[in-house]
């Protein structure tokens, strides 16, 4: 369907060099599919210069301020999530009725911290939905605020709505892992590495699962095979959030809290989640690690999370 919807949208900028809208549908089109699958980049190039064009013609455009958010928060631009969120917050000015931009600053301010301002997005969003649906993605807020019940009821809807969602299938064993239910745990685990058996993402959680359970071997050989792997899906910070916490569950302190402040600076500073996990348990009395929590705290204040 988007490679369908990419090349509708070619067609109608090519008949119409001036169509806006066109232009930064397209611009969101081809970012979303270099983020999500196809990491060529041809469709990063080709976003740029349609979301570019589409402001040129019109700076007012609000889809065009979309597009932009969407391109300054991922993996190419390092997830800059001020510059994203002052887009986003800008389009909403022009246009308030546009779910995806709700859902884009539901995830932004999820990975900085501010868990109840995302969760209220994501709210704002269903407003708009044809079926009055929330955005699956408010999963990350359940499980990043230990909301396990909450989250095991979300992911089974996004699943059944969509099987093959990878989102879906890398949060589904996470509740069953953090409530010490080890046989689910493994049961989604082996689906997940049956489906998607190179991505990284999964790969490290696979790690965390056997550093849960006291494997410390198995849990680094996972870690090296992550590590290992230049396969994605935009988003390598959680990959290197959950090698910290291998690390820090096998004692690991200092080289733990490295990779932590490598999953910081790549884009996830979801603060209030450092303290909570208990994977993370073994840092907390770092001077270094209160350090960062407190620098993070103060980066993105509560304000940031409001329209």
């Amino acid at each position: 369907m988007m490679e369908k919807a990419i090349q509708h949208l070619t067609s109608a900028v090519t008949r119409d060099s001036a169509f806006a809208l066109a232009h930064a549908t397209l611009a969101l089109a081809c970012t979303t599919r270099h983020f999500e699958y196809d990491p060529a980049s041809v469709w990063l190039e080709k976003a740029e210069f349609h979301c570019r064009r589409a402001l040129e013609i019109d700076a007012d455009l609000p889809e065009g301020h979309v597009a932009r958010a969407f391109l300054l928060w991922g993996p190419s631009k390092n997830f800059q999530h001020l510059e994203a969120i002052a887009c986003l917050k800008r389009a909403l000015a022009l246009q308030n009725n546009l779910p995806h931009a709700y859902n884009r600053l539901g995830t932004i301010l999820a990975h900085i911290g501010l868990l109840d301002h995302a969760r209220a997005m994501y709210e704002r969003g269903r407003l708009f939905h044809p079926q009055k649906a929330v955005s699956p993605s408010i999963v990350q807020v359940y499980v990043w605020n230990q909301e396990y019940d909450r989250a095991r009821e979300a992911i089974a809807a996004w699943r059944a709505e969509s099987p093959g969602n990878k989102y879906a299938i890398y949060f589904a064993p996470y509740p069953a892992m953090m409530t010490e239910d080890w046989k689910e745990a493994k049961a989604l685990l082996d689906e997940a590495l049956q489906l998607l058996p190179e991505e990284p993402l999964i790969v490290s959680l696979q790690g965390v699962f056997y550093a849960l359970t006291g494997r410390a071997e198995q849990a680094l050989d996972c870690m090296a095979r992550a590590c290992a792997s230049p396969k994605s899906f935009g988003h390598a910070h959680h990959t290197y959030y959950q090698i910290a916490c291998i690390l820090a569950l096998i004692g690991r302190r200092e080289t733990a809290f490295e990779w932590l402040e490598r999953s910081v600076s790549s884009g996830f500073a979801c603060w209030p989640f450092f303290q909570k996990d208990h994977c993370l348990r073994s840092l907390h009395g770092l001077p270094e690690f209160e350090l960062l929590v407190g620098s993070l705290q103060a980066r993105y204040p509560d304000h940031l999370g409001l329209l």
